[in-house]
């Protein structure tokens, strides 16, 4: 790949949102922030609100992609948490290091609030492979 990529979390521990066999079609806003309504809020305030967000697997998808197709990153100016992406007390995040340093994945406590941090709702599209 054309930049560094840090996982700081066990990709691995943490649980997906979304059924990786079955074939779906993940659509979000293009922005370089997550969504301004869900900065601050933590993982608890987005899954309560009961809506679908980026899991840990879109997000690192979406970075990939984007960044193949547009030579741009995604997320230079907050991080993009995923509520339903958890092990533990850890709520998964992923975004662009603003030094530079690379894309990151990481995990912060369930109820941190942090002013960077925000969601990325999804609209979900399952896809027929017959």
């Amino acid at each position: 790949m054309q930049f560094t990529v840090g996982e700081y979390i066990n990709v691995d521990d943490y649980s997906l949102e979304r059924d990786s066999s079955q074939s779906h079609l993940v659509l979000c806003r293009e922005t370089v922030e997550p969504d301004k309504e869900w900065l601050g809020q933590s993982g608890d305030d987005m899954s309560v609100a009961k809506k679908p967000f980026l899991d840990l697997c879109d997000r690192v998808v979406l970075e990939a992609s984007y960044f193949a197709i547009f030579k741009k990153h995604l997320d230079i100016k907050g991080l993009t948490r995923c509520p339903n992406s958890r092990a533990g007390d850890g709520v998964a995040f992923a975004g662009w290091s603003p030094d530079g340093r690379g894309f990151g994945v990481g995990a912060c406590i369930r109820d941190d609030r942090g002013p960077g941090c925000g969601g990325r709702e999804a609209i979900v599209l399952p896809l027929k492979t017959s």
